[in-house]
């Protein structure tokens, strides 16, 4: 090759390359958050590093090729491949297709992928819902992403035993939720947000919480007043959850506490605390709340040392 062939060869190599990869070449998993439902962002990872072992076994063999092979190679004719061409074109050619057919959906890692986010601005100023909406939404998604059609048919493959993502089988669980809550025949198939958010305080349904409604905060606040306080609502779970991790992660660093510890002193340490303060709790309580806390907490965190 002249040395204007060698400097080309580069540019040749990106050309090939993104010709045979297609998409894959520039592929990478989405920044997925935690949201509502499983968070499997490994899924991602893990097709991303298939990828990747694609990628770098095809840069590898048109770096193995000579300069003349190479030559052969960006000069052969399409409507009549030279041998050079045919083994390029072979080469890993099965698992690019099957990758190529198999590109993961966008919630392969759960719901939070930032494209398809819901406008909870925009839906708080909704008067109501529909069950489709209304599902969506308390799983953080914009409704436009699954229509009703789409679910029916998912909810039919389920019932034919076919193997969905966890996500969407989350999906339609917390559907079968909603329908049984909110008939659709009732209301015009509408669900109106002081109903829908009475029902999550109730129910402790976990959902974002930016998810919320204008419809909802004004009237209460109308209410309110210093002679007429809100009535006391149910703590959200997760503000169960906050609690509990937070009292878990205090009895680890002022009593020693312990999850993996099959017995531990450490409840009936704080019982007795308790009890000294007037309060009264049992045992069998302060182990339950231990054990949710610890569900939150590394199994590596250790308090800092003064």
């Amino acid at each position: 090759m002249t040395p204007r062939d060698q400097i080309d060869r580069k540019s040749h190599s990106e050309r090939l390359l993104r010709k045979k990869l297609g998409k894959l070449l520039d592929w990478k998993p989405p920044n997925t958050i935690k949201t509502i439902g499983p968070f499997e962002p490994e899924n991602f990872e893990e097709i991303y590093g298939l990828r990747n072992e694609v990628v770098e076994d095809c840069c590898k063999h048109l770096a193995d090729y000579t300069d003349r092979q190479f030559l052969e190679l960006v000069s052969s004719d399409p409507l009549a491949p030279n041998a050079i061409e045919r083994d390029w074109q072979r080469f890993k050619e099965a698992e690019i297709v099957k990758m190529t057919r198999s590109d993961p959906p966008w919630y392969a890692g759960g719901f939070g992928h930032p494209d398809y986010t819901a406008d909870f601005e925009y839906w708080s100023q909704s008067p109501y819902y529909t069950n489709q909406e209304a599902l969506l939404l308390s799983l953080g998604v914009e409704p436009k992403h699954f229509t009703e059609q789409q679910l029916d048919k998912m909810q039919e493959r389920a019932d034919k035993g076919v193997d969905l993502w966890p996500s969407l089988q989350f999906m339609l669980r917390r559907r079968v939720q909603f329908d049984r809550q909110f008939p659709r025949k009732f209301e015009f198939g509408r669900i109106y947000p002081r109903d829908l958010f009475e029902w999550f305080d109730l129910t402790g349904l976990d959902v974002p919480k930016a998810f919320t409604s204008r419809y909802v905060q004004p009237a209460d606040d109308q209410n309110c007043s210093p002679e007429n306080p809100p009535p006391a609502k149910r703590p959200h779970k997760r503000e169960l959850d906050t609690i509990a991790q937070l009292f878990t992660v205090m009895a680890i660093e002022y009593y020693g506490y312990r999850p993996g510890d099959l017995r531990s002193p450490t409840p009936k340490e704080i019982v007795d605390a308790a009890a000294k303060m007037g309060i009264s709790v049992s045992d069998d309580t302060v182990r339950k709340y231990l054990r949710i806390g610890a569900n939150f907490v590394s199994p590596d965190w250790k308090p800092e040392q003064s």
